[in-house]
């Protein structure tokens, strides 16, 4: 029978972290230690996408379902447009829940204990850990289990050595969230543009008169609709994107999840709902005792899941007028067979 009560450290209260920590409170871990370096909650929206199964299932099973449909904003169809004509319209099989992740921080943080202003500077593969506070006081521990999800730049993944394989992509990403003069389309309803050279432009309302708008350009608000106009802009961002996987999510006693163990494209929204299923898996595996098959699904999953993220992000945006006639084709006729966009969806918003 699985020890409940071996010591646990989480690094990092993130989506996933915070994920995590809950459901090792759920399974009765009693002995979690979680910390983050940072002194606040995220105070950006970043990340928004929250798919049908990691709200019905997971948020779901820890009773926070039904305040994330009442803050967020349910997404039904997404609309693909070309020079102001319409290509494709897809209803989804299920709803994304457009909500911003300062309030997915905000909703997870109630109920457990998160201890900011310590950073953790060292972890190795025997469990040790040496923790930083912001008096700059150095305290040293051991652990049964490191849990990192301290993001892309994981420290837990840099010091037991993890490899992080894959490539950055060329493109400057930009984003913005903003209140427009008016709506560019029904609040349940994402957008997304298509121009020439491979300049994508995603639009998707994050409440009422709040929408994210989102490109693989430096500057997404040059490529907005003429007919619509920029009231107030809450937040701006440039960033780029990454395709990247870890050779493992373990390492002794340390595991990586989230961000720190794979990162891609924006395509599918796949990120941070991984990243949660990653966390929802791993605590279900270690009460079983069987955290090694679930390394072995979970890198087998996302190395499929970032592979077909890679292809279709390089097949929207590879310029050239062969392309852009050639994406107008898929999106206008093969996309419009339902069982295929139900596929479409399904590789994205389904964990395995």
């Amino acid at each position: 029978m699985m020890d409940k009560n071996i010591k646990i450290l989480i690094v990092g209260a993130g989506p996933v972290g915070l994920t995590l920590h809950h459901f090792l409170k759920k399974e009765g871990f009693s002995r979690v230690r979680h910390i983050d370096k940072s002194l606040t909650m995220t105070q950006e929206s970043r990340a928004i996408g929250i798919h049908s199964f990691t709200l019905e299932v997971i948020l779901g099973e820890l009773g926070f379902k039904e305040e994330f449909k009442k803050r967020g904003n349910v997404v039904q169809r997404l609309q693909f447009e070309e020079k102001g004509q319409i290509l494709q319209t897809i209803e989804l099989p299920r709803f994304i829940c457009s909500i911003p992740q300062n309030i997915t921080e905000e909703i997870l943080n109630g109920g457990i204990e998160v201890q900011r202003g310590i950073e953790c500077v060292y972890v190795d593969e025997l469990g040790n850990a040496r923790l930083k506070r912001q008096d700059q006081l150095i305290e040293e521990d051991q652990y049964d289990l490191i849990l990192g999800a301290d993001g892309t730049h994981s420290l837990v993944r840099q010091m037991v050595g993890i490899e992080f394989k894959g490539k950055s992509y060329p493109q400057t990403w930009s984003l913005k969230d903003v209140q427009f003069d008016h709506p560019p389309t029904p609040i349940n309803t994402g957008s997304i543009q298509l121009y020439e050279n491979g300049i994508l432009l995603f639009m998707m309302a994050t409440g009422p008169k709040t929408f994210r708008v989102f490109s693989n350009s430096p500057d997404c608000e040059k490529y907005l609709p003429k007919d619509i106009c920029v009231v107030s802009t809450y937040w701006s961002a440039n960033y780029h994107v990454h395709c990247r996987l870890a050779s493992t999510y373990m390492k002794g006693k340390c595991i990586i999840l989230g961000d720190a163990a794979h990162t891609s494209s924006p395509v599918g929204g796949t990120g941070m709902n991984s990243g949660m299923e990653d966390a929802y898996l791993f605590v279900k595996s270690l009460a079983k005792q069987d955290i090694h098959s679930w390394n072995q699904q979970r890198h087998r999953y996302e190395k499929t899941l970032l592979f077909w993220t890679d292809l279709i992000y390089r097949f929207m945006t590879k310029q050239g007028i062969i392309w852009q006639y050639m994406r107008r084709f898929v999106l206008k006729y093969v996309l419009s067979l339902k069982f295929l966009q139900r596929r479409f969806f399904h590789l994205f918003s389904r964990p395995r």
